[in-house]
């Protein structure tokens, strides 16, 4: 049945399906470079004697915030550059 629903009559790239490609690869590449940051943050605070619960979350959190308010922004931003100018909202 999985490959009944694979099947489509095209096999052409749709600007949607690129999209959607390119905003996972973004997000993915988020959370890779943040798992980087921790295992850094981690392995620096072990050795400085620091506890890393104490010490790298906050940081960590915070830095995941500020990347994914960024990675927000653009999105819009990008909206905002392709002419999608919300002129349907409150309809």
């Amino acid at each position: 049945m999985a490959v009944r629903l694979l099947q489509t009559e095209s096999s052409s790239l749709s600007a949607h399906s690129v999209l959607h490609g390119r905003s996972r690869l973004s997000l993915g590449t988020l959370v890779f470079a943040l798992l980087c940051i921790a295992d850094w943050m981690v392995h620096s605070m072990w050795h400085s004697g620091k506890d890393p619960d104490s010490f790298s979350i906050p940081y960590l959190t915070a830095l995941g915030d500020l990347l994914g308010t960024a990675l927000l922004a653009l999105s819009f931003h990008f909206l905002w550059v392709i002419g999608d100018q919300d002129s349907d909202v409150g309809d």
